[in-house]
């Protein structure tokens, strides 16, 4: 368990609902923006997910909603970009990989154009992976009877 899971548990608080909603929305074409989007968007939810999930468990229920936007959608991102966003949520080891990918991308070689169509470019990936992330969590939870909901 986190330090945030076991100072609630400790504090017999226990979470049946978890509702993922922040979100920094950056303009500009950065490492850091995309690092940072990623942080905010779609690691903070999947850390708040697996901070609280085990107490759902353990209680045999519990809901999550990680509240993601349109413009996580696929049909904004380079095939190439589509195809392993598509394909990682099927594996948890894929989606750390990609999250790697995108942390680590030279946004001064690559240009957001090649990646993603649009405006914001890191909101759109930080919130392509949040869908990867919820998706993920769905397929391992599938037998369970706690819920991991994305809308948009």
């Amino acid at each position: 368990q986190t330090g945030f899971a076991m100072q609630l548990s400790s504090d017999g608080v226990c979470i049946d609902v978890l509702i993922n909603n922040a979100a920094v929305l950056h303009e500009t074409w950065s490492t850091e923006s995309v690092r940072q989007s990623i942080q905010v968007n779609a690691r903070a939810p999947g850390a708040l997910l697996d901070a609280v999930l085990p107490g759902m468990l353990q209680r045999g229920r519990g809901r999550i909603v990680n509240v993601s936007s349109g413009d996580g959608e696929l049909a904004y991102f380079s095939t190439a970009w589509r195809e392993r966003l598509d394909n990682a949520w099927q594996d948890e080891t894929r989606v750390e990989n990609l999250f790697e990918a995108f942390e680590t991308l030279d946004t001064d070689a690559i240009a957001a154009q090649d990646i993603v169509h649009g405006d914001q470019p890191a909101y759109k990936i930080s919130k392509a992976m949040l869908n990867c992330v919820t998706r993920a969590r769905i397929l391992s939870l599938i037998s369970g009877q706690q819920q991991v909901s994305g809308v948009r």
